[in-house]
């Protein structure tokens, strides 16, 4: 812990020294962009750890280069909670953390992780979360984030509700990938057991399950299209369907079988509702839900219709990841590392994996 007590500080702020870190408090309401780039630069300089002239150099133009794209990431009226403390020592790490790496992949994922935090002043969940995620992000390299990132695609990730094709699912699975999936073949053992080791991946799902694998996944998203359809003897409550607009009969080699007409359990829903159908509703969920194929049959007909990904899928199997499951922090890595990668476009809030008390309703 440093001892030194003279600071520097710009016009007009007042420096308060803390345990082990020192902070930067502007005396007046209001934050502009200039201020805010005062205070973030001086978290830096008043804590860094003492280098050589040339490292300090190094270090100083990094942390700029940083601050510059951390600030171009925050809204506005969201630059005051720089004068926050947690958020001054969460963002003396992440400098700090870059200013050694320099890493271009990793520093951008820091400050998504940061300006997510920043924008985030309520002590919840959230919060939380995305604290524990800075920490653990930093001591990560860009292969473990594409790891993590693929996982939160193939297990948390619906790719929309729209899709009606094996076609379709295949073409929104690859995009999802494409970015990241050579990544893994960097990766062995050691790596798996060092992000277990670090609260990324677990094994033990409690309340969840513990291993799914990519066709089960699909399937549970989208049960009408990964359909093994039904006859009325296989599925006796289908006769409650027949004749309304839920169903559809269709041609199979075995001869006539019938499917639920939507994809989705969403879809389904909307149908229901639409036709005024809530009388049929536990026959056609039913119908939809336990009529899905087997999930080697799901991947294998994706695989049929992007047969470059089975060279990924057979590197995922014998990792087995099937049976890892990302923790709440490494979602919010993985979902910080898809929005940097996609520049902001993949823009569904976080919030949406971080339980609000409602898993268990």
């Amino acid at each position: 812990m440093t001892t030194k007590q003279n600071q520097r500080g710009g016009d007009g702020s007042t420096n308060i020294q803390g345990e082990s870190i020192k902070y930067i408090e502007v005396a007046h309401y209001g934050v502009s962009v200039a201020d805010a780039k005062t205070i973030a630069m001086d978290v830096f300089e008043m804590n860094v750890t003492r280098f050589t002239e040339i490292a300090r150099q190094v270090a100083s133009e990094r942390v700029g280069e940083f601050t510059n794209k951390l600030l171009g990431s925050i809204p506005p009226q969201s630059l005051a909670a720089l004068q926050d403390p947690d958020v001054q020592r969460r963002l003396f790490f992440a400098q700090q953390e870059f200013a050694c790496s320099g890493d271009d992949e990793i520093g951008d994922t820091l400050i998504t992780l940061l300006a997510e935090r920043i924008t985030n002043s309520r002590h919840g969940m959230r919060r939380l979360v995305l604290n524990e995620a800075l920490q653990i992000a930093a001591k990560l390299t860009a292969d473990h984030i594409s790891l993590l990132t693929c996982n939160f695609f193939l297990k948390y990730v619906s790719f929309g509700d729209d899709l009606r094709t094996v076609q379709e699912v295949a073409e929104e699975v690859d995009a999802a990938l494409t970015p990241y999936r050579d990544e893994i073949f960097n990766l062995g053992q050691p790596d798996l057991d060092y992000l277990r080791g670090n609260g990324c991946l677990t094994v033990n799902g409690g309340f969840i399950q513990a291993s799914v694998s990519p066709g089960q996944y699909l399937g549970w998203h989208y049960p009408g299209i990964f359909t093994q359809g039904f006859t009325l003897e296989e599925f006796y409550d289908g006769h409650h369907l027949v004749g309304t607009p839920l169903i559809e009969e269709y041609p199979t080699a075995d001869g006539n079988r019938y499917r639920v007409r939507a994809t989705s359990m969403l879809k389904l829903d909307a149908m229901i509702r639409k036709y005024n159908l809530e009388d049929k509703r536990h026959a056609a969920e039913s119908a939809l839900k336990s009529r899905v194929q087997p999930d080697h049959v799901i991947l294998d007909s994706v695989l049929e219709c992007a047969p470059h990904l089975k060279r990924f899928f057979t590197r995922w199997q014998k990792m087995g990841m099937s049976g890892y499951m990302n923790s709440a922090s490494a979602i919010a890595i993985a979902h910080a590392n898809v929005r940097r990668a996609t520049g902001g476009k993949f823009s569904t809030p976080i919030d949406n994996w971080l339980s609000a008390g409602t898993d268990f309703d």
